[in-house]
């Protein structure tokens, strides 16, 4: 007897949606297809950037500041990328394509959008004030 296996192109489970976030707040987009062989998951910026490539089921990949070993972005095997702390630098659209090579790939656009930036903003180029006192005399 021989085995029978049937190819499903990936379908959503939990499709990425939008998100708006305050500066320094957790963000969570989930990326999570189903099909057979299991989809393929990637992320991307909008900048060009590729943020991580991620087989379901395999180890989390992360994403370092340059130079600052700081985390900017951890995506897990069931591909929701998390930002611990989201900064106006990583403002911007995102795409999550699921892939398993089997009819047409899944992939959808998103907009995380960081709320509070200005402010941010403003305390990094605001320098402290100077305060001066001159005696009567």
């Amino acid at each position: 007897m021989s085995d029978f296996c049937v190819s499903v192109p990936p379908s959503w489970v939990n499709e990425p949606r939008d998100v708006s976030v305050l500066a320094q707040e957790a963000a969570e987009i989930p990326c999570l297809a189903r099909g057979y062989p299991a989809p393929v998951s990637s992320w991307h910026k909008h900048d060009g950037s590729s943020l991580m490539l991620l087989g379901s089921g395999a180890t989390a990949n992360s994403g370092r500041a340059e130079g600052s070993g700081r985390l900017q972005f951890h995506v897990t095997s069931d591909g929701t990328l998390r930002i611990p702390s989201v900064t106006p630098y990583l403002q911007g659209r995102y795409t999550c394509k699921a892939d398993n090579g089997v009819g047409a790939a899944l992939s959808k656009t998103v907009m995380i959008r960081v709320n509070g930036s200005y402010l941010l903003a403003l305390a990094i180029f605001v320098s402290t004030p100077t305060i001066t006192y001159e005696a009567p005399n």
